[in-house]
């Protein structure tokens, strides 16, 4: 359900997160087989340069060798008589046209290469040709004559193996170039394997900051918000990015805290109001009062206060019920509020006692607004279950100054009082003003 709350544009973190990871394994991926293809290719590479380098040398070493031992039995059958040196001349010459055969039908045989062969093959052909002279010879017994032909057979063995040296030289140098060209296109698939796996690295890179930043500013808001509730700042309300996960604990935060917001306001409400009135209680009364003594003490300020006790409460209780007890010091509460000025003020000090601060008024003004709420009172009987006999109620009050009759706020309050007490003690419905004579 709440993928389906989600817009199509917004991706939820393990989306992110699975996504940066297959991105990783891209890499992953492309580096491996960026370093498998280049080790594949050189490694072939290798492998056929050897093996054109083994079909090339592998027959003339096998000729440098073969010859060499072979023009040394033919001599030996010469010097020693020996028709088994001979015999063995004739094999290992037969063997030696093999190989011949074998380096002239080579199909890749490159063609520089052939006319060091056909020269070595023609010399080979004369040493073979002074071979057969020299075994006739012998088996004429004409070692003289046989002898005769070592000359010119040391001359074609040179000339052969020589030619047999260049074929190698050669194919050592073309080796080395096939290795040089082999290298330069290893070096170019390189510089293309680390341009394709750069690249890749550069995307996981932006991949990665991207899908990191999404996450750390919700995640980093979200701290901030946590730490503005903890400094008791309900008010605050953090920012939604997404509708991913994060934006929906963002959006519970912002519930959470608007709730929060709700029950502080309403416990305020309860810590600092009377709950059958409505004005500030008792405690919050005294809150309120020390804070106009501080202001009126740090820049010169004044203020009074009016203390009010409606007349025969108990008598309105005993009379009437506790329950209409409680609609009549509702009703006092409000006539209290309403008459006072907006700036003033209004408390429920206890049972039905009242009190109101007058900021910046002194006690000959503050008097005639006691007066007045004596006055509003007293002038509006409350109708409770029988209109005809409504509930006729008076009020007395008390007004000091402070400063001017106090320095503190239980003098203050007991100077109020005592006008109070001197108002019930004249009559009652009526409000008097302290002087040190009272």
């Amino acid at each position: 359900m709440s993928s389906n709350r989600r817009s199509s544009g917004n991706f939820s973190i393990r989306s992110k997160l699975i996504f940066l990871m297959i991105i990783i394994l891209l890499l992953m991926f492309s580096l491996l087989s960026g370093i498998i293809f280049i080790l594949n290719d050189y490694v072939s590479i290798q492998k056929n340069i050897t093996s054109e380098l083994n079909d090339e040398i592998t027959p003339a070493s096998k000729l440098e060798i073969a010859i060499p031992k072979a023009v040394t039995d033919l001599e030996h059958s010469v010097l020693d008589f020996d028709t088994h040196r001979l015999q063995s001349w004739e094999k290992q010459a037969n063997q030696i046209d093999k190989t011949f055969d074998m380096l002239v039908a080579e199909e890749q045989i490159s063609a520089h290469h052939k006319k060091p062969i056909e020269r070595a093959l023609a010399n080979w052909r004369k040493i073979k040709n002074i071979g057969r002279s020299i075994a006739k010879d012998i088996e004429e017994n004409q070692v003289q004559a046989a002898s005769s032909n070592f000359e010119d057979l040391n001359v074609s063995v040179n000339h052969v193996l020589n030619n047999l040296e260049t074929i190698e030289d050669q194919a050592i140098l073309e080796v080395e170039g096939e290795f040089e060209r082999a290298e330069q296109g290893r070096a170019g698939n390189i510089s293309h394997s680390s341009a394709i796996i750069l690249l890749t690295f550069a995307l996981v890179i932006i991949a990665g900051v991207y899908l990191l930043r999404s996450i750390l500013r919700p995640v980093k808001e979200l701290e901030n918000g946590v730490q503005q509730v903890q400094e008791g700042d309900l008010k605050y309300r953090i920012k939604v990015f997404k509708n991913d996960e994060l934006g929906q604990v963002s959006k519970a935060f912002n519930e959470m805290t608007k709730r929060l917001e709700t029950y502080s306001d309403r416990l305020n409400e309860i810590a600092t109001h009377d709950d059958l009135t409505g004005l500030y209680n008792h405690r919050e009364f005294y809150n309120q009062l020390e804070n106009e003594a501080d202001l009126a003490k740090r820049y010169g300020l004044f203020f009074s206060l009016a203390i009010f006790d409606i007349d025969f409460f108990k008598k309105v209780n005993d009379e009437y019920g506790h329950k209409a007890g409680d609609v009549v010091l509702a009703v006092a509460a409000g006539t209290i509020s309403q008459t006072a000025r907006s700036h003033d003020i209004c408390a429920r000090y206890g049972g039905e006692e009242f009190a109101v601060i007058l900021p910046q008024t002194h006690k000959e003004d503050g008097i005639i607004i006691a007066k007045r709420i004596c006055a509003q009172i007293a002038s509006n009987p409350i109708v409770l279950d029988d209109p005809d006999n409504p509930v006729k109620l008076t009020i007395s009050a008390g007004v000091a100054e402070f400063e001017r009759d106090a320095k503190d706020i239980e003098g203050l309050f007991n100077k109020a009082d005592s006008a109070l007490y001197n108002a019930k003690e004249t009559g009652r419905n009526r409000a008097v003003i302290y002087r040190e004579s009272a």
